[in-house]
């Protein structure tokens, strides 16, 4: 594999991509950057800070821009094929007396200025991990199905209908209307629910709890989620329905 030299290099591609959690708990997302001169680099980008528990701002925002990331859905930003060409800025970096080259920034392709800022990993896993930080970052609340329009009431005829003999039969019960809940609530619940479990535990725990639906988490309705609630409350050992 020949190396660029350094410097920043427009209209790169994305090849093979990973995402792995580290000996430090951090989320770490690897993407081998294809130039036009058809050498290649790999880009080494944090995710996750601080033992996983703080987003890395910088790294999130520059995947937004330049790929097109929501922030949130971590199978696209590994599987996607639909990733624009950007824009990479190389370096050499020295790190206890060895340098190494580097890819600095990534960029929106054709960008000015200096920069805005292989072992996969269970992908699943990561997900549950990392998600609900994630999505609080991006402002991932999920945004709820819209309702179609009620139709028009229709015009009221020119003169009064016959009036139907009153009805015998017993008035109808009104269903008790479900109840709802999100994916933060029920991880909170699950985390308050398990105080002195790590947080590997409760994240197998969270998947468990998602399996019973049959569904992936991205695919609940707030209906789903309230039912899984009060299995999160009680520390995922009651079934949801």
């Amino acid at each position: 594999m020949r190396m660029p030299e350094q410097g920043t290099f427009d209209n790169v591609m994305a090849g093979g991509r990973a995402l792995t959690v580290t000996e430090k708990g951090n989320l770490e997302f690897q993407m081998i950057c294809l130039l036009e001169d058809e050498t290649q680099i790999t880009a080494y980008l944090y995710i996750m800070v601080e033992a996983g528990q703080k987003p890395n701002e910088t790294t999130i925002n520059s995947l937004k821009e330049s790929l097109g990331w929501d922030g949130v859905d971590l199978e696209w930003l590994v599987n996607s094929e639909d990733m624009p060409q950007f824009q990479i800025v190389v370096e050499d970096e020295e790190y206890n007396g060895k340098v190494s080259r580097k890819v600095k920034w990534i960029n929106p392709n054709n960008a000015s200025g200096g920069g805005s800022g292989l072992k996969s990993g269970d992908i699943s896993a990561i997900k549950a991990k990392f998600g609900m930080k994630l999505r609080a970052l991006s402002g991932g609340k999920t945004v709820p199905k819209k309702t179609p329009a009620a139709p028009a009431a229709p015009t009221a005829p020119a003169t009064a209908p016959d009036v139907p003999a009153a009805s015998t039969r017993p008035p109808r019960t009104r269903r008790k209307p479900a109840k709802t809940s999100t994916a933060d609530e029920c991880w909170d619940a699950l985390q308050k629910a398990m105080p002195t479990a790590s947080e590997d535990e409760i994240t197998a725990k969270w998947q468990k709890v998602i399996e019973t639906t049959g569904k992936d988490s991205d695919d609940l309705t707030s209906e789903e989620w309230g039912g899984l609630l009060n299995t999160c409350v009680h520390g995922g050992d009651e079934l949801p329905f």
